[in-house]
């Protein structure tokens, strides 16, 4: 199977956010043509979505800049492996 899938409903407790809305995390990643894509981002794009200093104010903002920040990041780690 190509897909990854991660459930964090404790994502605020998870990322040590104090003082917020509670969130919760839930993602499906397809992995077209293999399965390294969403291994990836199933690993690491709510990482990168806790940095996102707009999570609280604008979430829509902060996913966008996650989903950026991550595919920039195995664009490189790709051709790293070339």
């Amino acid at each position: 199977m190509e897909d990854k899938h991660l459930a964090l409903a404790e994502f605020n407790q998870l990322f040590g956010f104090k003082d917020r809305e509670q969130c919760a995390y839930y993602a499906v990643f397809d992995g077209h043509g293999g399965v390294d894509a969403a291994t990836y981002a199933a690993t690491h794009l709510h990482v990168a979505l806790s940095r996102q200093e707009t999570l609280q104010r604008d979430p829509v903002t902060a996913l966008k800049q996650a989903f950026t920040h991550t595919d920039h990041m195995f664009r490189g780690k790709a051709k790293r492996e070339v």
